[in-house]
């Protein structure tokens, strides 16, 4: 049995997509790396190995191969301030407005560790109108 028919068994025999690489596939066929790769060229059986592309860093957020000359986790400032935002903040409705605003998950655990209040605002003005309400000149209760 050559080693052009080995690969094939073991192509054939492997079920899953997994990819593996060159220098483990001649471990098991018997063969040397480089002969394994001119196997592979004459037969197109490319997606059977690892490639350079395969190798290519991947962004932590959206998965998107980056480019060689690209450092860091992520492909574009959007990705990034999407995992910030995904992170560090929390989304929460105004009290007064019912509108959706963002703080951090820092401040919003110690309001609630300080039991500071259940009750938060958008803006200094939602605040000023609910406590307007509750404390202001028309009410005397």
């Amino acid at each position: 049995m050559n080693a052009l028919e080995k690969i094939k068994e073991y192509i054939e025999s492997n079920d899953s997509d997994e990819k593996i690489s060159q220098s483990d596939l001649a471990d098991i066929v018997g063969v040397s790396r480089q002969r394994v790769a001119q196997l592979i060229e004459q037969n197109d059986l490319r997606d059977v190995i690892i490639t350079r592309e395969d190798m290519k860093r991947r962004c932590i957020v959206c998965g998107e191969k980056m480019e060689a000359d690209k450092f860091g986790k992520y492909c574009s400032d959007e990705c990034k301030l999407k995992l910030r935002s995904e992170k560090y903040y929390v989304t929460l409705r105004c009290a007064s407005c019912d509108n959706e605003f963002t703080i951090r998950k820092s401040e919003y655990k110690a309001r609630c560790r300080n039991k500071i209040g259940g009750t938060f605002f958008c803006s200094k003005k939602c605040q000023g109108t609910e406590l307007g309400k509750k404390y202001g000149f028309g009410n005397r209760n």
